[in-house]
């Protein structure tokens, strides 16, 4: 599965409303964040996910997507 968050700033809401982050294991996400380093960051870090910086060419520099592959 494959899941695209993007819901103008209000991102980390989403993912610290998730009870259960287990059960999302095998979910690729694609995350938009307006800053590299994030509660965004921080809750993936807590859930154990790796993830990939991609830059945002178009805005600001620290407009960027997290890229977060499923757990194997």
């Amino acid at each position: 599965d494959l899941v695209k968050i993007d819901v103008e700033g209000a991102e980390d809401g989403i993912l610290a409303g998730v009870s259960d982050p287990a059960r999302f294991a095998r979910t690729a996400f694609i995350i938009e964040s307006h800053a590299r380093e994030s509660e965004l960051t921080a809750i993936l870090h807590r859930w154990g996910r790796p993830f990939e910086i991609i830059p945002h060419p178009d805005i600001c520099p620290d407009h960027c997507w997290l890229a977060v592959p499923p757990m194997p």
